[in-house]
């Protein structure tokens, strides 16, 4: 973990005396609250500390707004080189619904090998249609729980439908508390840079007073009068 640490902090110096305005980038992100992460530090990262299993050569670069990510694997014993554009078109976050609308696009998907198999036919011949991916997964059995919608080439991921918010009162009052003050608004990239937007009173100042007072003033008046002697 040290050795992690030291590497990442000197890769950061070391891209930091390269790219001095990363600096200036950064204060005034911070006053528009937009907080940015180099898609080369993204790389970096991705490449050093989170290793992804059976996965290869993995390439991440900026396609504005969104995401291409590529690499190597193998698919029903079929090697390939896969590689898609990820946008996220919404988000939205409060204490009645939490969703995250994604949308994958120019999606391709080569056999690498010489070796003949189904996969490989289908995808050689184009008769596998992988522009509307969300149809496809729409179709196959055990689709996870958190994506609600799957369809053409948009996905819809509920969290809501997650445990620890879909049976916790407390954590889904403490989530509107929060995201009535500052909520995430959007995850998007510049031709270098992934961005991650956040928006103040996202839904007035009214709201973000009756979250208030729900969840924080009357919660600790009914604490303190708890601890008051009864009257006699």
């Amino acid at each position: 973990m040290f050795r992690t640490v030291i590497s990442a902090a000197t890769a950061a110096g070391r891209y930091l005396r390269s790219n001095p305005s990363e600096l200036g980038r950064a204060a005034l992100g911070a006053i528009g609250l937009r907080f940015g992460l180099p898609v080369a530090a993204l790389r970096w990262m991705i490449h050093e500390l989170a290793k992804v299993p059976g996965v290869k050569d993995i390439v991440i670069e900026a396609a504005p707004p969104g995401l291409r990510l590529g690499g190597s694997l193998k698919m029903m014993d079929t090697p390939v080189r896969a590689s898609a554009v990820i946008y996220i078109d919404d988000i939205r976050l409060s204490g009645e619904e939490a969703y995250v609308d994604i949308r994958i696009d120019q999606i391709e998907v080569l056999p690498t090998g010489s070796q003949k198999t189904q996969l490989s036919a289908l995808l050689l011949t184009g008769a596998l249609d992988l522009s509307r991916p969300g149809d496809l997964l729409a179709h196959f059995p055990g689709i996870p729980p958190l994506i609600r919608e799957a369809r053409g080439n948009h996905f819809r991921i509920d969290l809501m439908r997650l445990p620890q918010l879909q049976n916790n009162a407390s954590i889904r009052d403490a989530l509107g508390l929060v995201t009535s003050v500052v909520t995430l608004r959007a995850v998007e990239t510049d031709a270098r840079h992934l961005d991650v937007v956040f928006k103040l009173l996202p839904r007035g100042y009214a709201e973000a007073q009756r979250q208030v007072q729900e969840n924080v003033l009357r919660p600790s008046l009914a604490l303190a009068r708890s601890f008051l002697p009864e009257p006699s």
